[in-house]
């Protein structure tokens, strides 16, 4: 490990100021001379931010005479922190405003004994759960942004032991993510340290991630309490999961919920509240799934309406108080994957990206637009053939990849037992939050309508708004009913 020692000429007097970088003692000391040596923080390290200021924990061993500790941060005042630390383990935190820096310690009887840890952080620590679209799958890596206010940090679940730099790849799976992009967003935006604890399993069906169903949540917990030296303090849990979950096959039936909405949200309320109970955080943020093949190969994946149903459950959890909404993601084409379900290439994966983003900087920091038009109601048009959709925000028809239209796709209409889709549909124009849908032949009364459903909307040009996210998916709405 390197060290450094500095030498300052004050009259005829000679100070040796000590530091290392990493909180070590830097060589030997004069005889009788005074040691630190700071054990925690390390490089890297960061604390969850409280409003404007946060807390760092110093930990550390002082050799030699009793006395006062004191510590800064980011060339913050001097601060006692050990008012009469004596020789062995010491412990103490220090109050601090947002930001990254050096934090120093020294004895204030002796202040050429001076310890320093560098890019130490107070700022927001979020932490992402699920299965392989939260673990990330890509076969390309994604970097965090360029011209960052700050060094972005990364925590990994069975792969760190401590802080280090945010960078690919952000989880033990080596693929790629979208978090790099996404941390890089908020940094740049909120101006604010941001760390990130990865603890997502490929593969992984909601049951696993039970408190006392395996592996998944404890290990969880316990990669979050080294992350933050046992605070559990973050700001926020991503979870991103239900590919799995709409598997109606028979060997995976001790996993799999097969589609069932109720049970499906059940169990994710109870993962919520867990969460809350054992984390100190704001809130659970849930994404709405992608695209979920039917088949690969042989083997059935899911069914159109299983998907419908677990899609309708996680945007139901969205009514619990302990959740706010993530990105809703149907619209997105996923055709690079080989199995079409992963977010792969830059086209699929910054939207991706931007979306979660957009959810966290409407959710945890009120600032943007982080959901898209949700329809407000569905009523008869000016004549047989027309029904009349209002949103709460303004509309716009193009797809995922910005491409414009002038007729919005994604229908999925029944009427008296018939399935009316796509090319049952004349026209849609759009005026500010309203759209008139104009259909083929006469509509009755008893048309029920339902838009985002299990790929109807993936590539198209579909209902969005000014910022792009796409129309919230709603399910079987009849005319009349809000």
């Amino acid at each position: 490990m390197k060290t450094m020692t500095a030498s300052l000429m004050i009259g005829f007097t000679t100070l040796a100021l000590y530091s290392a970088a990493a909180g070590e003692p830097a060589g030997p000391r004069p005889e009788g001379q005074p040691q630190l040596k700071i054990e925690y923080p390390q490089k890297y390290s960061i604390f969850q931010r409280s409003g404007n200021a946060g807390e760092i924990f110093v930990e550390g061993v002082l050799t030699g005479t009793p006395g006062l500790i004191e510590a800064r941060f980011n060339n913050g005042p001097w601060t006692v922190i050990c008012k009469n630390a004596q020789p062995g383990k010491f412990s103490s935190t220090l109050a601090a405003a947002v930001g990254q820096g050096a934090l120093e310690v020294r004895l204030k009887q002796s202040p050429e004994v001076t310890v320093s840890v560098p890019l130490v952080s107070i700022g927001d620590i979020f932490v992402t759960a699920g299965q392989s679209n939260a673990a990330g799958w890509a076969n390309q890596a994604y970097e965090p942004l360029d011209g960052l206010p700050y060094e972005m940090l990364l925590y990994k679940r069975n792969v760190s032991n401590s802080w280090e730099k945010l960078r690919h790849p952000t989880s033990a799976s080596g693929n790629g993510a979208p978090w790099p992009i996404t941390m890089s967003l908020l940094c740049r935006e909120q101006r604010v340290p941001i760390g990130l604890v990865t603890t997502a399993i490929s593969g992984a069906w909601l049951k696993q991630w039970l408190k006392p169903s395996g592996d998944h949540y404890p290990g969880m917990i316990e990669t979050v309490r080294a992350a933050t030296h046992g605070t559990m303090k973050v700001r926020a849990l991503l979870w991103f999961q239900g590919e799995a979950d709409c598997n109606p096959s028979k060997e995976y039936a001790h996993l799999s919920q097969n589609g069932d909405h109720d049970k499906y949200l059940t169990m994710l309320k109870q993962f919520v509240s867990d969460v809350h109970r054992d984390i100190k955080l704001d809130a659970v943020y849930v994404g709405s799934i992608g695209s979920v093949p039917h088949t690969i190969g042989a083997s059935v994946l899911s069914t159109r309406e299983n998907i419908y149903h677990i899609r309708r459950a996680l945007q139901s959890s969205w009514q619990d108080a302990q959740v706010l909404p993530g990105p809703v993601t149907y619209d997105i084409a996923l055709e690079s994957d080989a199995i079409h379900i992963h977010f792969n290439s830059p086209e699929e994966m910054l939207p991706l990206a931007k979306r979660w983003a957009a959810a966290i900087s409407s959710g945890t920091y009120k600032t943007g637009v982080g959901r898209g038009p949700i329809l407000q109601k569905v009523e008869p048009g000016r004549d047989d053939r027309t029904v009349v959709l209002t949103f709460d925000k303004d509309l716009k028809i193009s797809d995922f990849k910005g491409r414009t239209g002038t007729k919005a796709e994604g229908w999925s209409c029944q009427q008296d037992g018939a399935a009316l889709g796509d090319a049952d549909i004349a026209s849609t124009a759009v005026e500010n939050s309203v759209v008139s849908v104009r259909f083929n032949k006469a509509v009755a009364r008893t048309l029920c309508l339902s838009y985002g459903i299990d790929d109807d909307g993936a590539g198209k040009n579909i209902l969005r708004g000014a910022t792009d996210l796409p129309v919230e998916p709603f399910y079987k709405v009849l005319l009349n009913v809000k």
